[in-house]
């Protein structure tokens, strides 16, 4: 499976956690405004992320990723330098 589609479906098993309906999750979704991700949820999704691709996600990585495009490009970009 491509990045993109297992980063589509991490987030969207995080978004099940709270039993929410499941939606379709789109590239351009912001985590916060559309995705109604809080602090909790974000820690979350970080730990399955890091989980899923080997790799550590950070206060400061986090930070700046507002859209799940901004994840599947941060796994992107730093996956090729291991």
């Amino acid at each position: 499976m491509e990045i993109e589609a297992r980063v589509k479906e991490t987030v969207g098993q995080v978004m099940k956690i709270d039993n929410e309906e499941i939606t379709d999750v789109n590239l351009n979704d912001n985590l916060v405004n559309d995705l109604d991700f809080d602090s909790v949820r974000t820690l979350i999704l970080a730990a399955s992320l890091e989980e899923q691709f080997d790799m550590n996600f950070d206060e400061e990585n986090f930070a700046i990723i507002k859209t799940v495009a901004d994840i599947v490009y941060f796994i992107e970009e730093n996956k090729s330098e291991k």
